[in-house]
């Protein structure tokens, strides 16, 4: 008797149902393609798009002179990468009918 031997990049194996997300910012349902390309994003893309991203970046010089020195070399640069503050959307209460 031969035992089958799952493939490990075999599509049905990777097809997994992924929970729901919902995003911080206004509760709608995170699209899975989003959560796919972005594991760690936590609003969708309309609210992304409002507050200008998720994350703020910034660009760090790191000096590579010697530590005595006092010159400034700075060859070498670093990304630092905060996520930003997410404040819920307050929903827009109703409005009373004029025409009633």
């Amino acid at each position: 008797m031969a035992q089958e031997e799952q493939d490990p990049q075999d599509p049905q194996d990777e097809q997994e149902p992924q929970e729901e997300r919902l995003c911080q910012r206004c509760n709608a349902v995170i699209p899975a393609e989003r959560v796919e390309a972005l594991p760690d994003t936590e609003v969708c893309i309309a609210c992304s798009t409002a507050i200008g991203g998720e994350f703020k970046l910034a660009v760090i010089p790191d000096s590579i002179g010697k530590s005595t020195s006092m010159k400034k070399n700075y060859g070498v640069f670093s990304l630092q990468k905060t996520r930003k503050r997410i404040w819920p959307v307050k929903p827009k209460p109703p409005q009373p009918n004029p025409d009633a």
